[in-house]
């Protein structure tokens, strides 16, 4: 940001073009740099999707940790919003959760 602040506020065309060519550079840098680490055993990941009633949740992270999700919803759903849950469509871990 502040290099795109500098780069409007120069005056100068030549000084200009080396701030964007020193900004592509950064850009470029950055770009090679993992935005976190994959082998942090800290890391999680919770996705939610919304399909006009109905919703799915994606976790990344420990299966323990999905299933105290779940059963925390589980709970909630009936006893504070009063909403059925469908069993038949609910708690069912896609194949890709249960072989690992």
């Amino acid at each position: 940001m502040r290099l795109n602040r500098r780069i409007d506020q120069e005056p100068d065309p030549v000084k200009r073009q080396e701030l964007i060519e020193c900004k592509q550079d950064v850009h470029r840098e950055m770009q090679t740099m993992p935005s976190k680490d994959p082998y942090d055993p800290e890391f999680r990941r919770l996705r939610y999707c919304r399909y006009a009633d109905d919703f799915a949740l994606r976790v990344i992270g420990p299966k323990s940790e999905a299933m105290e999700i779940f059963e925390a919803i589980k709970d909630f759903l009936p006893q504070t919003l009063k909403l059925e849950i469908a069993e038949e469509k609910s708690g069912h871990l896609s194949k890709q959760g249960k072989s690992s």
